[in-house]
């Protein structure tokens, strides 16, 4: 008996009978139930290739695989002695029966010589298998990242602290998981004091843009707690991150960045939130590709065509939803009898909206707000009209700043494109309704909008202006 995800290994003995024949050949291949459901799901000839590249994924991952020793390439098992076979299975969904069969012969030279037909006996075991669920992924879904949630953790952190403001560490040059391991002891804690722990792990920056947020809703189907770990790793190199993060190469064991614990109970489902650096990908509108061994030139569709941005757009949803797959992997442990597998994180699918959110901008501009060096020095003078005080930050995007003050703006724009950019900053003042509602753009507003747009702002300086050309990855700073 298995859960779904759950490996196990066993092991099959095999006895040379024979008195002078050497048994040089030995083949063991196996088949199981869930190879007939994927096969007749890959006849479907409506499938989209996403659909189609997802059956193919799980028909190659076999449910029964021969563990070989390294350097064991021609097994042989002279006459009288015994050879034994360790084989690891994998609980899947859908997997009842299996049988292995070995096939084996006697060649008398290496097999790469052969130059004819030759005949096998085969050897077929039965076997009979129970695969229950373990943990279920019900739900899922990514959104944007408010920055506010990072600058006020910082806040609480070290509130008179200047570095507050400053950035930290990028979240993919943190040391691995080993460091967010929680102990077993642990008492537990309330989601809000994990989110808070996990920002201060991870060390965001104040207006960090540059992660969003995935939702994982986990349920347990087994009659007994389990606890769930999920690794969040860093990007594949192929991926653009923020300029924060400067690791663009990683091993799979240097990938990982955190880990995220979670308790189960039984019947239970409980929400996981998870940090993810946003990315963009060079070419995510490449065609998606097959697995299967007879990939057919063209296959004549039976549904009607979908149009060109219809394609591009599922060719985009597809890549980043691979990429999001290569950056968490989530496993369960049953602490009591310390069984473990994994969880299938491919059930995730991915809107238009979560592709959106998990998409790094071309450009990204990030603004700052502080007194110029021409106020600060005659700020205390009444003749020159200076307001006195200093900048207060309220929020990663709201400043309190005294009157009568001029102030620099500074904005820094980073180029997340593969491509040189040739930018156009243009800086355009609007007014804030006044009560945390929505903005009014000076574009849609009434001339005596704009009026009053005017009255409250005095700009020394050119609002709009042509930038140096912006190499893939470059960030610029303009006053």
């Amino acid at each position: 008996m298995l859960l779904e995800g759950e490996v196990r290994s066993f092991n099959i003995t095999l006895h040379n009978t024979s008195e002078s024949v050497t048994a040089d050949l030995v083949l063991p291949t196996f088949k199981d139930s869930t190879a007939t459901q994927l096969q007749t799901a890959l006849a479907n000839k409506e499938l989209t290739p996403s659909e189609l590249y997802d059956i193919e994924s799980a028909a190659a991952r076999t449910s029964l695989r021969w563990l070989r020793e390294s350097g064991d390439t021609n097994p042989v098992i002279r006459p009288g002695d015994e050879m034994t076979l360790e084989i690891e299975v994998v609980g899947k969904p859908g997997l009842s029966n299996a049988s292995i069969q070995i096939s084996y012969a006697h060649l008398g030279v290496p097999p790469s010589e052969l130059k004819e037909r030759f005949y096998t006996r085969q050897l077929s075991i039965p076997l009979t298998i129970t695969v229950n669920a373990s943990v279920d992924l019900t739900r899922t879904d990514l959104l944007p990242f408010n920055p506010s949630f990072a600058w006020q953790n910082q806040q609480r952190r070290c509130p008179q602290s200047p570095s507050a403001t400053k950035p930290e560490t990028s979240m993919t040059t943190r040391r691995p998981s080993s460091m967010s391991t929680r102990p077993k002891s642990a008492k537990p804690v309330s989601n809000e004091n994990r989110f808070q722990a996990l920002l201060s792990r991870i060390g965001l920056s104040p207006n960090d843009t540059s992660h969003c947020l995935l939702c994982l809703d986990c349920r347990n189907s087994w009659p007994t707690p389990l606890s769930v770990s999920i690794q969040v790793r860093a990007p594949t190199s192929s991926a653009t991150q923020s300029s924060t993060s400067t690791s663009p190469k990683h091993t799979n064991h240097s990938r990982i960045t955190y880990t995220v614990h979670e308790s189960l109970q039984p019947g239970h489902t409980k929400r996981i939130l998870l940090l993810l650096p946003r990315v963009r990908l060079p070419a995510a509108h490449r065609p998606i590709p097959s697995l299967a061994a007879n990939k057919k030139q063209f296959i004549v569709p039976t549904s009607p065509q979908a149009s060109r941005a219809a394609q591009l757009a599922a060719r985009e949803n597809f890549w980043y939803r691979e990429e999001l797959l290569c950056s968490i992997h989530a496993t369960w442990t049953e602490e009591s009898t310390q069984r473990t597998g994994s969880i299938n994180t491919r059930k995730m699918r991915l809107s238009r909206e979560m592709v959106a959110a998990y998409m790094l901008p071309e450009i990204g501009v990030d603004m700052s707000l502080a007194v110029s060096s021409s106020s600060s020095s005659s700020s205390s003078d009444p003749e020159h009209g200076g307001g006195g005080g200093a900048v207060e930050q309220s929020s990663p995007t709201g400043y309190t700043v005294p009157l009568s003050t001029f102030l620099t703006l500074t904005a820094a724009v980073t180029n997340h494109s593969p491509a040189p950019v040739h930018a156009l900053l243009r800086l355009r003042p609007r007014l804030d309704a006044g009560d945390g509602g929505s903005d009014i753009p000076s574009d849609t507003a009434a001339p005596d909008v704009d009026a009053d747009v005017g009255r409250k702002f005095l700009v020394h300086g050119l609002l709009q202006q042509v930038l140096p050309v912006l190499a893939p990855g470059e960030k610029r700073a303009v006053d």
